[in-house]
Protein backbone atom coordinates (compact mmCIF):
# COMPACT_ATOMS: atom_id res chain seq x y z
CA UNK A 1 0.00 0.00 0.00
CA UNK A 2 1.23 3.73 -1.14
CA UNK A 3 1.02 6.83 0.75
CA UNK A 4 -2.21 7.69 -0.96
CA UNK A 5 -4.20 4.65 -0.70
CA UNK A 6 -6.24 2.37 1.78
CA UNK A 7 -7.04 -1.19 2.37
CA UNK A 8 -10.96 -0.54 1.69
CA UNK A 9 -11.63 -4.21 2.88
CA UNK A 10 -10.00 -3.32 6.68
CA UNK A 11 -11.41 0.18 6.96
CA UNK A 12 -14.79 -1.22 5.72
CA UNK A 13 -13.94 -3.70 8.50
CA UNK A 14 -13.45 -0.75 11.17
CA UNK A 15 -16.89 0.11 9.93
CA UNK A 16 -18.77 -2.89 10.73
CA UNK A 17 -17.59 -2.54 14.33
CA UNK A 18 -18.79 0.83 14.53
CA UNK A 19 -22.23 -0.37 12.82
CA UNK A 20 -22.42 -3.33 15.47
CA UNK A 21 -22.35 -0.87 18.57
CA UNK A 22 -25.44 -0.96 20.77
CA UNK A 23 -28.14 1.47 20.00
CA UNK A 24 -28.76 3.31 23.16
CA UNK A 25 -31.95 5.58 23.69
CA UNK A 26 -31.20 8.63 25.54
CA UNK A 27 -32.68 8.47 28.90
CA UNK A 28 -33.74 11.77 29.17
CA UNK A 29 -34.76 12.74 26.12
CA UNK A 30 -36.00 9.19 24.64
CA UNK A 31 -36.31 11.11 21.14
CA UNK A 32 -32.05 11.00 20.71
CA UNK A 33 -30.43 7.70 20.04
CA UNK A 34 -26.48 7.17 20.72
CA UNK A 35 -24.96 5.61 17.95
CA UNK A 36 -22.51 6.05 15.33
CA UNK A 37 -24.49 6.15 12.51
CA UNK A 38 -28.04 7.40 14.13
CA UNK A 39 -28.99 9.96 16.42
CA UNK A 40 -32.50 9.29 16.12
CA UNK A 41 -34.81 6.27 17.12
CA UNK A 42 -36.44 6.23 13.73
CA UNK A 43 -35.10 5.41 10.41
CA UNK A 44 -36.26 5.36 6.69
CA UNK A 45 -34.67 2.61 4.60
CA UNK A 46 -35.63 1.67 1.16
CA UNK A 47 -37.64 0.93 -0.87
CA UNK A 48 -40.13 3.33 1.80
CA UNK A 49 -39.65 1.77 5.16
CA UNK A 50 -39.63 3.42 8.37
CA UNK A 51 -37.72 1.68 11.51
CA UNK A 52 -38.32 2.01 14.79
CA UNK A 53 -35.28 1.61 16.65
CA UNK A 54 -36.67 0.90 20.40
CA UNK A 55 -37.06 -2.87 18.96
CA UNK A 56 -34.37 -5.19 18.10
CA UNK A 57 -35.78 -6.72 14.98
CA UNK A 58 -36.30 -3.56 13.21
CA UNK A 59 -32.20 -2.29 14.49
CA UNK A 60 -31.19 -5.64 12.39
CA UNK A 61 -33.13 -4.65 9.51
CA UNK A 62 -31.21 -0.75 9.54
CA UNK A 63 -27.92 -3.04 10.25
CA UNK A 64 -28.31 -4.96 7.53
CA UNK A 65 -29.24 -2.62 4.95
CA UNK A 66 -26.13 -0.28 6.04
CA UNK A 67 -23.87 -2.92 5.53
CA UNK A 68 -25.15 -2.91 1.70
CA UNK A 69 -24.36 0.68 2.02
CA UNK A 70 -20.79 0.27 3.28
CA UNK A 71 -19.56 -2.83 0.98
CA UNK A 72 -16.93 -0.95 -1.10
CA UNK A 73 -16.92 2.18 0.02
CA UNK A 74 -13.80 4.44 0.63
CA UNK A 75 -13.31 6.39 4.49
CA UNK A 76 -14.14 9.17 2.64
CA UNK A 77 -17.29 8.35 2.45
CA UNK A 78 -17.94 6.46 5.57
CA UNK A 79 -16.88 9.70 7.28
CA UNK A 80 -19.63 11.10 5.63
CA UNK A 81 -22.15 8.74 7.24
CA UNK A 82 -20.75 9.09 11.10
CA UNK A 83 -21.92 10.78 13.30
CA UNK A 84 -19.68 14.02 14.79
CA UNK A 85 -18.78 12.35 17.62
CA UNK A 86 -17.26 9.50 16.00
CA UNK A 87 -15.66 10.46 13.61
CA UNK A 88 -12.28 11.10 15.07
CA UNK A 89 -12.34 7.96 16.68
CA UNK A 90 -13.10 6.40 13.09
CA UNK A 91 -9.58 7.74 11.99
CA UNK A 92 -7.65 6.61 15.32
CA UNK A 93 -8.69 2.99 14.20
CA UNK A 94 -8.20 3.11 10.33
CA UNK A 95 -5.26 4.84 10.39
CA UNK A 96 -3.24 1.29 10.10
CA UNK A 97 -5.01 0.33 7.07
CA UNK A 98 -4.04 4.00 5.51
CA UNK A 99 -1.15 5.26 3.59
CA UNK A 100 -0.09 8.61 5.68
CA UNK A 101 -0.55 10.73 2.60
CA UNK A 102 -4.13 10.22 2.09
CA UNK A 103 -4.66 9.78 6.26
CA UNK A 104 -3.23 13.16 6.11
CA UNK A 105 -5.76 14.39 4.04
CA UNK A 106 -8.76 13.11 6.04
CA UNK A 107 -7.45 13.90 8.88
CA UNK A 108 -7.37 17.81 8.37
CA UNK A 109 -10.51 17.54 5.89
CA UNK A 110 -12.29 15.72 8.92
CA UNK A 111 -11.34 18.06 11.91
CA UNK A 112 -13.40 21.01 11.41
CA UNK A 113 -16.20 19.01 11.25
CA UNK A 114 -15.60 17.80 14.80
CA UNK A 115 -17.37 18.96 17.59
CA UNK A 116 -16.04 19.09 21.70
CA UNK A 117 -12.74 17.71 20.96
CA UNK A 118 -11.42 18.08 24.59
CA UNK A 119 -14.78 15.93 25.89
CA UNK A 120 -14.15 13.21 23.46
CA UNK A 121 -14.58 10.42 25.31
CA UNK A 122 -13.09 7.43 22.25
CA UNK A 123 -10.07 9.71 21.20
CA UNK A 124 -7.59 10.75 24.05
CA UNK A 125 -5.65 13.99 23.66
CA UNK A 126 -2.57 11.89 23.30
CA UNK A 127 -4.20 9.93 20.56
CA UNK A 128 -4.81 13.40 18.50
CA UNK A 129 -1.17 14.37 18.72
CA UNK A 130 -0.42 10.82 17.89
CA UNK A 131 -2.74 10.94 14.33
CA UNK A 132 -1.20 14.42 13.73
CA UNK A 133 2.72 13.24 14.30
CA UNK A 134 2.37 10.33 12.00
CA UNK A 135 1.62 12.12 8.99
CA UNK A 136 4.27 14.79 7.30
CA UNK A 137 3.53 17.96 7.51
CA UNK A 138 3.92 18.48 4.08
CA UNK A 139 0.93 16.28 3.74
CA UNK A 140 -1.26 18.16 6.29
CA UNK A 141 -0.97 21.48 4.42
CA UNK A 142 -1.99 22.78 1.58
CA UNK A 143 0.27 25.21 -0.02
CA UNK A 144 -0.87 28.63 1.76
CA UNK A 145 -0.82 26.90 4.62
CA UNK A 146 2.48 25.93 4.02
CA UNK A 147 4.02 29.42 3.45
CA UNK A 148 2.05 30.61 6.69
CA UNK A 149 3.78 28.06 8.68
CA UNK A 150 7.19 28.83 7.07
CA UNK A 151 6.73 32.88 8.22
CA UNK A 152 6.05 31.32 11.94
CA UNK A 153 8.52 32.83 14.16
CA UNK A 154 10.42 30.54 16.47
CA UNK A 155 9.21 32.09 19.38
CA UNK A 156 5.03 33.32 19.59
CA UNK A 157 2.40 33.65 21.42
CA UNK A 158 -0.68 31.74 21.23
CA UNK A 159 -3.98 31.99 22.57
CA UNK A 160 -7.00 29.77 23.39
CA UNK A 161 -10.87 30.44 24.12
CA UNK A 162 -11.98 28.80 27.15
CA UNK A 163 -15.51 28.37 29.44
CA UNK A 164 -16.85 26.62 31.68
CA UNK A 165 -17.78 22.95 29.55
CA UNK A 166 -13.98 22.82 28.21
CA UNK A 167 -11.35 24.59 30.78
CA UNK A 168 -10.57 21.06 32.15
CA UNK A 169 -8.82 20.51 29.12
CA UNK A 170 -5.33 22.11 29.83
CA UNK A 171 -3.36 20.37 27.58
CA UNK A 172 -5.58 20.75 24.34
CA UNK A 173 -4.47 20.93 21.19
CA UNK A 174 -6.49 23.45 19.40
CA UNK A 175 -5.17 26.48 19.67
CA UNK A 176 -4.96 30.55 17.80
CA UNK A 177 -2.25 33.03 16.97
CA UNK A 178 -5.34 35.48 16.84
CA UNK A 179 -6.61 36.81 20.60
CA UNK A 180 -9.69 38.18 18.55
CA UNK A 181 -10.56 34.64 17.31
CA UNK A 182 -10.01 33.10 21.06
CA UNK A 183 -11.98 36.22 22.77
CA UNK A 184 -14.97 35.31 20.08
CA UNK A 185 -14.52 31.46 22.02
CA UNK A 186 -14.56 32.67 25.49
CA UNK A 187 -17.44 35.07 24.91
CA UNK A 188 -20.02 32.84 22.53
CA UNK A 189 -22.42 31.91 24.99
CA UNK A 190 -22.26 35.24 27.07
CA UNK A 191 -20.97 33.34 30.07
CA UNK A 192 -17.99 33.10 32.60
CA UNK A 193 -14.84 32.91 29.79
CA UNK A 194 -11.22 32.65 29.71
CA UNK A 195 -8.38 33.55 27.36
CA UNK A 196 -5.39 31.42 28.03
CA UNK A 197 -2.42 32.98 26.34
CA UNK A 198 0.76 30.65 25.89
CA UNK A 199 3.96 31.45 25.02
CA UNK A 200 5.46 28.27 22.50
CA UNK A 201 8.08 27.46 20.10
CA UNK A 202 7.55 27.01 16.41
CA UNK A 203 8.18 23.06 16.50
CA UNK A 204 5.59 22.57 19.12
CA UNK A 205 3.47 23.55 15.92
CA UNK A 206 2.09 19.89 14.42
CA UNK A 207 -0.20 21.68 11.76
CA UNK A 208 -1.86 25.53 10.89
CA UNK A 209 -5.28 24.11 9.65
CA UNK A 210 -7.86 27.11 9.10
CA UNK A 211 -6.47 30.64 7.66
CA UNK A 212 -9.55 32.03 8.48
CA UNK A 213 -9.49 31.16 11.86
CA UNK A 214 -5.70 31.14 12.58
CA UNK A 215 -5.98 27.63 14.21
CA UNK A 216 -2.60 25.76 15.39
CA UNK A 217 -2.70 22.03 16.83
CA UNK A 218 -0.29 22.62 19.30
CA UNK A 219 1.60 19.81 21.07
CA UNK A 220 1.37 21.77 24.77
CA UNK A 221 4.07 20.60 26.81
CA UNK A 222 3.04 18.99 30.73
CA UNK A 223 3.12 21.53 33.10
CA UNK A 224 2.74 25.01 31.15
CA UNK A 225 1.83 27.98 32.69
CA UNK A 226 -0.93 29.93 30.37
CA UNK A 227 -1.91 33.74 31.43
CA UNK A 228 -5.28 34.21 31.79
CA UNK A 229 -7.32 37.42 30.47
CA UNK A 230 -10.68 38.40 30.85
CA UNK A 231 -12.11 38.70 27.56
CA UNK A 232 -14.74 41.21 28.38
CA UNK A 233 -11.87 43.35 29.37
CA UNK A 234 -10.95 45.08 26.15
CA UNK A 235 -8.08 46.96 27.22
CA UNK A 236 -6.07 43.69 28.22
CA UNK A 237 -7.17 41.82 25.43
CA UNK A 238 -5.37 45.12 23.72
CA UNK A 239 -2.31 44.58 25.59
CA UNK A 240 -1.60 41.41 25.20
CA UNK A 241 -2.11 41.73 21.43
CA UNK A 242 0.70 44.73 21.74
CA UNK A 243 2.94 42.47 23.91
CA UNK A 244 2.63 39.77 20.97
CA UNK A 245 4.00 42.31 18.26
CA UNK A 246 6.48 43.41 20.76
CA UNK A 247 7.61 39.65 21.00
CA UNK A 248 7.46 39.34 17.23
CA UNK A 249 9.58 42.63 16.98
CA UNK A 250 12.63 41.06 19.27
CA UNK A 251 11.48 43.99 21.87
Amino acid sequence: MNEREENREAVEGVAAAFLDQPMEIDERMPFILHHPFLNTPVAVIPPDRTLDLRHREEQDAYRNWMRKVLRGKDASYILTLLQKPYRLAFLKYIRPHVGKEHFGRLLVHTWPTVEAVTTDPNVSRDDIVEMFRSVPKDALMEEDLRRAYQRLPETFFVYRGVSSHNEAARRAVSWTSDICQAQWFATRFHGAGTIWQAKIRKRQVLALIDSREKELIIDMPKGKRYTCIDPYDEEAVRQAACKAVRLQQGR
